[in-house]
């Protein structure tokens, strides 16, 4: 449950590759972001769609988010509008890295 994400204080690095998540828990994982202090995020191999993918930009828009590095790749369900926004993102946060976006 990505509520709980807020009470890991520790958890700075944050891999949950390869778990066929979609995009209901991305979303919510999304949401709870910006009161964690997950620095990585990987989230490669996830099943991730837009709905996912939008949800994820929202939050590393948000200048609470302590995410630096998003991993995504193998992700074939991000499409070209959510990929522009995570490339715009970025440019608004120059500390930002999205990995694995093609």
């Amino acid at each position: 449950d990505a509520t709980r994400l807020r009470h890991l204080d520790v958890t700075t690095h944050l891999y949950v590759h390869d778990n066929a998540l979609g995009d209901a828990p991305i979303v919510r994982l999304a949401a709870a972001l910006g009161d964690s202090v997950v620095r990585t995020l990987g989230l490669a191999h996830n099943g991730l769609g837009d709905i996912g993918a939008q949800a994820l930009v929202t939050a590393l828009e948000d200048p609470s988010c302590p995410v630096a590095l998003v991993e995504l790749g193998n992700n074939p369900g991000i499409g070209p509008d959510s990929k522009a926004a995570f490339r715009r993102a970025k440019d608004r946060h120059p500390g930002l890295d999205v990995a694995q976006l093609s």
